[in-house]
């Protein structure tokens, strides 16, 4: 990607698109999914907020040059190296996944309604990924990402961090801007992951200070700041410096913002929804991938909104390769 302006950013053209190889990194936590496809039946993924967003955007310009990073730590256990395996199948890059050996990855196990909602159960309090940012985490990856085009994180990938870790990233995403990479970001407010409501929005306002494109939503964002409608959630993030905004709203229209050009966008209409895990991480990839590519944010929305549609008509937060592959042909 080299469109960018002098100083070292491309976010101010309004179609910023992939021309020639594009470096993109995702920084967060993945963990053991259980899933219960049928009662009492458990099944095994490997699934996490910014993992989901990565695995789906990789597929989403796998016809393209991108280089796709993921950026975590895990332990060395065979789960993670089952882990390591599949992220590689899905061709991510996991030069920048830390090995620790006295830690394990975080679990947890999804249950879902008979309309899709979903009740979840965690174990993560001593996941491997809640120590990336230490021993001296912060230069080294700096030297790793600094030619990085786009940084995408999500707000659970702060919140798993410890004060010291946080600020750590905060300076490693800030250093990274300077150089010029685009920094995508989706809140993802988890209470449970938060000491208060304070405390997640002063770190989340702290990393919207620093981000070009946010992609949240509302439900997210009435929780911790009682936004009274997507448009409310939209003027109040654009009031933090963020260029680009994306809201969405689950079944109802999201809305798109940059600049002067705003649209609200119909979600798709679905007979059914099986299981509504990754949706949201799935329509960030796809949003991210036609922005990407050059569409304008009304397309690159209703991308998201495609995939999204897809992806909640089966159960987990990944669907099967072959499954994907079917549904792209």
């Amino acid at each position: 990607m080299n469109n960018k302006s002098s100083n070292g950013r491309f976010i101010n053209s309004p179609q910023w698109q992939l021309n020639g190889s594009c470096r993109v990194a995702f920084i967060g936590e993945c963990m053991v999914e259980l899933t219960e496809p049928e009662p009492e039946n458990l099944q095994l993924n490997f699934a996490g907020d910014s993992l989901n967003t990565a695995v789906y955007f990789a597929r989403e310009l796998k016809a393209f040059a991108a280089n796709i990073d993921y950026v975590t730590a895990v332990g060395t256990d065979p789960l993670s190296d089952q882990m390591l395996n599949q992220w590689r199948q899905e061709g991510l890059g996991v030069k920048n996944v830390a090995r620790i050996a006295d830690k394990l990855p975080g679990l947890y196990w999804v249950r879902a309604n008979s309309t899709g909602e979903r009740s979840f159960y965690y174990w993560r309090d001593v996941s491997a990924a809640r120590e990336l940012m230490r021993d001296n985490a912060e230069l080294i990856l700096y030297e790793s990402l600094k030619q990085h085009d786009v940084i995408y994180l999500t707000g659970i990938s702060i919140a798993i961090l410890d004060i010291e870790s946080r600020t750590a990233l905060l300076n490693l995403l800030g250093k990274l801007k300077k150089r010029g990479a685009l920094v995508m970001f989706d809140s993802n407010y988890r209470p449970l992951l938060w000491d208060s409501k304070n405390i997640a929005r002063r770190w989340i306002e702290r990393v919207l200070a620093l981000v070009d494109v946010a992609m949240v939503s509302f439900d997210d964002e009435r929780d911790l700041y009682k936004d009274s409608d997507p448009h409310a959630s939209v003027e109040r993030i654009h009031s933090l410096g963020v260029a680009e905004v994306v809201v969405k709203n689950g079944a109802e229209p999201c809305v798109v913002s940059r600049a002067k050009d705003r649209h609200e966008v119909a979600a798709m209409q679905l007979s059914k929804q099986l299981d509504t895990t990754a949706a949201g991480d799935s329509f960030n990839a796809a949003y991210m991938a036609a922005r990407i590519q050059g569409r304008p944010i009304e397309q690159a929305a209703l991308q998201g909104h495609a995939l999204a549609g897809r992806v909640v008509q089966l159960s987990g937060a990944i669907i099967p390769a072959a499954d994907y592959a079917d549904e792209k042909a």
